[in-house]
């Protein structure tokens, strides 16, 4: 199986990135900037063969576009975008 994560770099995205490294996927592990990434450098350092590493913003269309020109096409992936909520508990609308 093979899986493409966004913010892979930490909290939800980082634990199923390794979840699924122990069950021998191969996961392409994106994040704006994934060189600086603890969670990841320690799965790469266990997982050399089945993680690869792509610097990818999703807040940014050419980022996104410059990520799969290097990752290519894969025969099959799941997304899964991570990202922080924000709370708009002082917002009225909400």
């Amino acid at each position: 199986m093979k899986v493409l994560i966004t913010g892979c770099s930490r909290g939800i995205g980082a634990e199923l990135g390794r979840q699924l490294l122990e069950k021998n996927a191969q996961v392409f592990a994106t994040a704006r900037n994934p060189q600086n990434s603890k969670a990841i450098s320690e799965l790469k350092e266990k997982y050399p063969d089945q993680l690869l590493t792509f610097t990818m913003d999703v807040s940014s269309q050419e980022s996104i576009q410059n990520a799969f020109k290097e990752i290519g096409n894969p025969t099959s992936y799941f997304v899964k975008k991570v990202k922080k909520l924000e709370s708009h508990a002082t917002d009225p609308k909400c």
